[in-house]
């Protein structure tokens, strides 16, 4: 929603979709739809190999395995969430920074790595400090789940994030 809101702002400024990357829409709309399309794919695939690696009584002496499995996979979701959400951060930042600065000085709008993994660490951190009551109704109240599904869920989630943020798409946390 953040891109498309800076986009119909651009439209509004300007008039047209003419000076638009045409390239870089491509990409943004590819990340989106490809994210949450192999997102569904591969959260399937791994529940599907969990079922087929652990019949029913395995699982139940596994469970206290799979809730370690899922404090590790939280932590790692939250990370990639503060990743994806830190790059949209600063990409409004270095907008504002490039309004304000004359069009000679982009050499100033450099971000260093230091402080990309500082945001996406402390966005990472919020996210773990205040999401249990969202897990908590989203786990057991809405989509009631066993512990090995949300490991599974969040692995996934994790995985398609990190692809993502590798791939420089900007993908919805949510949808993921």
């Amino acid at each position: 929603s953040l891109v498309f809101s800076l986009a119909g702002g651009s439209f509004a400024l300007y008039g047209s979709y003419a000076h638009f990357n045409q390239e870089a829409w491509l990409k943004i709309l590819f990340g989106l739809l490809a994210s949450t399309v192999f997102s569904v794919l591969l959260g399937r695939l791994v529940i599907y190999l969990l079922q087929r690696r652990f019949t029913a009584a395995k699982y139940s002496s596994l469970k206290p395995t799979f809730r370690q499995g899922q404090i590790f996979s939280s932590f790692a979701m939250c990370f990639m969430h503060g990743a994806q959400s830190g790059q949209k951060f600063m990409g409004i930042f270095l907008l504002a920074l490039s309004l304000k600065l004359p069009s000679t000085s982009s050499e100033l709008l450099f971000f260093p790595a230091w402080l990309m993994v500082g945001v996406g660490l402390i966005l990472g951190i919020g996210s773990a400090l205040s999401s249990k009551k969202i897990i908590t109704s989203i786990g057991r109240k809405i989509i009631p789940m066993h512990s090995y599904e949300g490991f599974a869920s969040d692995l996934t989630a994790v995985i398609m994030l990190l692809v993502s943020t590798l791939l420089g798409a900007p993908v919805s946390t949510t949808y993921t």
